[in-house]
């Protein structure tokens, strides 16, 4: 399994989950939710877009299980 993790005051929020890893910059992704995941191992670091919020892109963390 794959997790896309965001930071927002100071906690990390798994914000979406895949069996693929189909994460890539400038993907935009609703940044409410907040999922159970189990870090295991930091594959990248990529910029993804807040559908909710306009504005710049944010740094999104992409894990694997």
């Amino acid at each position: 399994m794959f997790y896309l993790v965001i930071q927002n005051l100071g906690k990390e929020r798994c914000i979406h989950m895949s069996k693929d890893n189909l994460y890539k910059e400038g993907m935009s992704f609703s940044c409410t939710p907040d999922l159970e995941y189990v870090p295991r191992e930091l594959l990248r670091e990529i910029e993804i877009i807040c559908s909710e919020v306009p504005g710049p892109p944010i740094i999104a963390r992409v894990y694997r299980a």
